[in-house]
This record gives C-alpha cells, structure tokens and sequence, in this order.
C-alpha cells in the first residue's frame, strides 16, 4: 500500500503541486471509503480498485474535455491518469485469468458458482479488469 502521508510529506518538501495534489486527491477517496457504511477494512486490493475507479472517472471526465474541444484539461487529465497508473500493478491478460480460472475449476470441480471463482480471480488479481474477469469466468462455467 502507498503510505499516502509520506508521499504528501515528500512531495511538499520537493515543491511538487502536482505530486501533493494528486496524493491528495487518493488520501480524500480513501477517507471516503473507509467513512462509508459496510466498510470492513482497507486493504491492498482496495486500493487496486480505488486507483483503477479514478482512473475510469478520468477517462470518463477525458472523453468528456475531448468532445467539448478543450485540450488543455484533456492534457491534465492525461497527467493525472498517468500518475495514478504508477501506482497500479501491472494488466493481467486474458490467458493468464484462464489459466488461474482451470486451477480454481480443478479445485472445485462441482462448483458452478460464479460469485465464488470471481471472488477467487479478483483476489488473487486484485488489478484485472472486472468485465474481462466476469467473461472467461461466464464462459468457463457455462460449459
């Protein structure tokens, strides 16, 4: 997990805006999350979630700046995805979620329970696409 206090600390220090901003930003959605009802416990995969949310709302607030013509926020918001997407681990692709979802099957041959494979896929990839999860498990299960 970022230590979000230290990286705000460091950043100050080094005169970075942007960097304090940014860390900022993740502190203020991690306060919100683990204010909100039903919150359990922060961990390394919620924070894989948290980042992959405000990168999805950037890409959102992107397309938004992009049909409106304005550049100079498309650009900010550019920056602003990138820094976030330091943070986050690395994509896992489609073959590699199949070949961990055999495994589970292998595991848990009468199991036809999409919620429990998924559950197992998103921990043990706490940075895989949701959606593309949700597709081989579909597929797989459904055979």
């Amino acid at each position: 997990m970022i230590d979000l206090k230290a990286k705000i600390a460091e950043s100050m220090k080094n005169h970075d805006v942007f960097g304090t901003k940014m860390f900022r930003s993740i502190l203020s959605e991690k306060q919100l999350v683990e204010t909100s009802p039903g919150f359990v416990e922060y961990t390394d995969s919620s924070e894989v979630s948290l980042l992959n949310k405000m990168v999805k709302q950037r890409l959102k607030a992107r397309e938004e700046y992009s049909k409106g013509g304005r550049q100079d926020l498309v650009d900010s918001i550019n920056e602003e995805i990138k820094f976030l997407s330091k943070y986050l681990p690395k994509a896992v692709d489609t073959a590699l979620i199949k070949k961990e979802l055999e495994v589970w099957v292998s595991n848990n041959p009468n199991s036809k329970n999409f919620k429990d494979a998924i559950t197992y896929l998103k921990a043990k990839y706490p940075g895989a696409d949701g959606k593309m999860v949700f597709q081989c498990v579909k597929e797989r299960l459904q055979k």
